[in-house]
């Protein structure tokens, strides 16, 4: 019995289909895990990167040929599938084209109905499928989503034979933001690397398991995304395609951070029971973060996208309400590349919206005083249109994968306690200037406020906590959330007593701007004793 694999990546394309950096990568880390014989342990893993549509069909079919009935054969694709107008389905290779009228040239790329000529008729009978790419819409090089319209891969199904795809006939399937895989591709390649695709704890890891493991972590990251497997006669399910070590310290951990993990935290109960098994285990602080950290992501790159809707809209409606039909379009198509569902942002949409009319018929601020009463630092704003060009071309830039950053370790290591900087931070910490502004604030308490009871309270508590360790990590050691308050706050403020606090304040403006620059903070004068404290809230 042998196992085999060919994993096909197609990064560059010809003008008419946007280019997909992630899929060599996606098939090089593939290639590693598959090949390791105490993962995937296959005989033969060959990685063919921007094949030429000849190359591609005879690589397919050498594959497929010549194998024997008990031989596990697997083929991965990573790239642009294509309909025509008939409806039939393409996978582009590095030639596919349009003609000078704009039509797609078929005999550049290889017909979904050739790899499944060729695999009928191969002995094997234990086969497997993984598309990453997507099957809906028309070509947009702004997306940075790998296309095409409705299809139906059932087609591809056969007995014996499984087939994973990285989105539904209808959705795009993208490249992860803060990584160098495509979404679907990381985290197949993370279920067997770590053996968290071993779900049943019985030392394999099936091609159901891993499918699994996979959809749980990319509808964490990105809900509206909805991978798929096939499927005929339930066959398939129970091919094995790799093995995970049951009795691995990290794999045991991870399965305990999985489990007393919840909406991007630790609970203060899981924490101490984590704490007691990773001395148990022998593990290092550094790698159980590491661990920690791996887990949680998924949810932590989610609120960044929703954070990132949250400000777009919210310039919106500042800028223009009711928005009209070009700027509602602008935000859907946000919304879409984001991998936000509807449901994701219609109660923050129904909040900034009850409080734009609110202000439009009473423009008061929360302590029912005309805003001349208080000082206010903020940022010149951005028109609804700068931020989509922005996002949209960054993304065809490429670049956004890196601004989706891994969830900050909250606990930093005894080594890094006085020396690790924050992401930001590494670019300040050191500077005269911010470590004049910290000095300002040694003797000062820091209270951390966000609101429990608004829709995106989820979104706020994890914000407060990469806040506290950002100014922790600078330095400023009485950093302490308290979580929610019952006065209405219009935006993200710095609370003081005027008089005392006054040049403590400006300094913890200062410091914000420079660690935690996705948010503009304004200052707000209050009036009482003096408690060498100063407040940091959190809101809409």
């Amino acid at each position: 019995m042998a196992k085999v694999a060919l994993l096909i990546g197609v990064s560059e394309y010809e003008p008419g289909l946007n280019p997909l950096p992630a899929a060599v990568k996606d098939i090089e880390a593939l290639q590693r895990v598959l090949k390791d014989s105490e993962m995937g342990g296959f005989d033969e893993v060959k990685a063919l990167p921007n094949p030429d549509r000849q190359t591609m069909e005879s690589e397919i079919e050498t594959l497929f040929s010549g194998r024997a009935k008990d031989d596990l054969v697997l083929l991965f694709f990573s790239g642009h599938g294509i309909k025509d107008d008939g409806g039939k389905l393409y996978f582009a290779t590095r030639i596919t084209r349009n003609n000078p009228k704009g039509e797609f040239i078929r005999s550049t790329a290889v017909p979904a109905n050739f790899v499944q000529e060729i695999m009928n008729n191969s002995r094997a009978k234990r086969q497997t499928i993984i598309l990453d790419c997507c099957f809906s819409g028309a070509f947009d090089p702004a997306l940075l989503g790998k296309n095409d319209g409705s299809v139906d891969l059932h087609s591809l199904g056969a007995e014996g034979r499984v087939v994973l795809t990285s989105s539904s006939s209808t959705q795009y399937s993208f490249e992860q933001q803060g990584s160098d895989l495509s979404i679907y591709t990381r985290y197949l390649v993370e279920g067997i690397e770590t053996g968290a695709g071993d779900r049943n704890e019985d030392g394999f890891v099936s091609v159901l398991e891993l499918h699994e493991y996979a959809v749980s972590k990319v509808q964490e990251t990105a809900p509206n995304m909805t991978p798929k497997l096939i499927t005929l006669k339930d066959m398939g399910f129970e091919i094995v395609l790799a093995k995970a070590k049951v009795t691995d310290p990290k794999l045991r951990y991870r399965r305990q951070v999985e489990r007393y993990s919840s909406r991007g935290s630790i609970s203060s109960v899981g924490r101490t029971i984590l704490e007691k098994l990773q001395t148990q285990l022998g593990l290092s602080l550094e790698i159980a973060r590491e661990v920690e950290t791996e887990v949680l992501r998924p949810y932590h790159e989610r609120l960044e996208n929703l954070q990132r809707y949250q400000q777009a809209f919210a310039e919106a409606v500042k800028h223009e309400y009711p928005l009209n039909d070009y700027v509602q379009s602008e935000l859907e198509d946000l919304r879409a590349i984001l991998g936000l569902r509807q449901e994701d942002i219609e109660p923050y949409q129904k909040e900034v919206i009850e409080r734009q009319v609110d202000s439009s018929t009473a423009p008061k601020n929360f302590f029912g005083n005309s805003s001349n009463s208080r000082t206010v630092y903020s940022k010149s704003t951005l028109s609804i249109s700068s931020v989509i060009i922005a996002i949209l071309t960054l993304t065809t830039w490429g670049f956004i994968r890196n601004m989706s950053r891994s969830p900050e370790v909250l606990t930093p290591t005894p080594s890094q306690k006085n020396s690790i900087p924050s992401p930001q931070g590494s670019i300040f910490a050191n500077t005269d200037k911010l470590q004049t502004q910290v000095k300002k604030l040694k003797n000062f308490e820091i209270k951390i406020f966000y609101k429990a009871e608004s829709p995106n309270s989820e979104f706020y508590k994890v914000e407060a906590t990469e806040i506290q360790k950002k100014l922790t990590e600078i330095g400023i050691n009485k950093v302490n959330i308290k979580g929610s308050w019952t006065d209405e706050v219009s935006d993200y403020q710095i609370r003081y007593e005027q008089g005392t606090e006054d040049e403590a304040a400006e300094a913890l403006k200062i410091v914000l701007d420079k660690i935690h620059p996705k948010k503009s903070f304004r200052k707000q004068t209050i009036r009482g004793s003096s408690l060498k404290s100063i407040s940091i809230f959190l809101g809409p």
